[in-house]
């Protein structure tokens, strides 16, 4: 099960964060169970830090042959962990073109899971709101990721910021407004940037690959045209710093954009607006150029 622990990142959290596992079968299917190190008899708890003991530990004791791996307990403070199942061959060396872009757009240590998937950490701590969908997990609080030292290639040894994490989750994992709900606190909205200078910052970013495809009506990377829509309006909300009149203007003049669509009126409000405004509510960054200085 054991990967090469010393392809780790060098910057994991120090101290005593880390847990030992074991591949169990429960209820018919098989199951990582957390494991305390120095006593790999016990079960885990990962609200405990009594149960958790330090990296360096918990290598010695799979070493041993008294679990199958190790893990890394998130509590919230720095590391956050992506979790996108059932889209990799480790043995072919081969991944999934959705899975591909996510390591492209994060830009973070990133890893063969034990399975049949792959894991992101990137210095990240995460809103309230959902933590799963279809095959994706965000997580970053009161549970462990599996650790295998498996580093897919050309990607960064170390954990790093991810810009786009925001934008991302926004895209992956919409939160839905709740009834009657408060409206999100003011901040300050847009950027000097002219159009132009815009959509060339976002076609060259990391993810701009992916923008790039939205922008031209490539929908081809999701399950239906509502989810693109509402992947590119994340985008254009991020890079126009939450101003939602000139995303709209943007949204328009994109291959994804359907008049009849988009403009579609239900409950008193049309279906870009609406659109927009869950991108509004789920993307926590903007984009700011440094001391958003007009160019003259």
């Amino acid at each position: 099960m054991i990967g090469t622990f010393s392809t780790l990142p060098p910057n994991l959290p120090s101290g005593e964060r880390y847990v030992v596992w074991t591949l169990e079968q429960r209820r018919g299917q098989q199951t990582k169970v957390p494991r305390v190190p120095h006593a790999p008899e016990r079960g885990a708890d990962v609200t405990d830090p009594r149960t958790w003991s330090t990296l360096e530990h918990a290598c010695t004791v799979v070493r041993a042959g008294h679990a199958d791996g190790i893990g890394l307990v998130l509590n919230g403070t720095d590391v956050a962990a992506v979790d996108y199942d059932h889209c990799a061959d480790r043995r072919t060396h081969t991944l999934t073109v959705a899975a591909r872009e996510l390591v492209a757009e994060l830009q973070s240590y990133s890893e063969w899971s034990v399975t049949d998937g792959i894991h992101v950490l990137v210095e990240a701590a995460l809103p309230p709101g959902p933590r799963q969908r279809a095959g994706f997990g965000f997580y970053d609080d009161k549970r462990f990721v599996t650790l295998s030292g498996w580093r897919l290639p050309r990607v960064p040894r170390e954990i790093r910021t991810c810009p786009q994490l925001a934008a991302l989750y926004a895209r992956l994992l919409p939160q839905p407004t709740p009834t009657g709900s408060a409206p999100p606190p003011d901040r300050p909205r847009g950027n000097s940037l002219t159009d132009r200078e815009l959509l060339r910052r976002a076609h060259h970013a990391r993810n701009g690959e992916l923008f790039a495809h939205l922008w031209a009506g490539d929908t081809s990377r999701y399950p239906s045209a509502s989810e693109a829509d509402l992947a590119l309006a994340a985008f254009l909300v991020f890079w126009t710093n939450h101003d939602l009149e000139r995303a709209d203007a943007l949204f328009r003049r994109s291959g994804l954009y359907r008049q009849k669509r988009w403009d579609a009126a239900s409950g008193g409000q049309t279906y870009g607006a609406r659109t927009l405004a869950q991108a509004d509510r789920t993307c926590w960054g903007g984009y700011r150029p440094p001391l958003d200085l007009v160019r003259l």
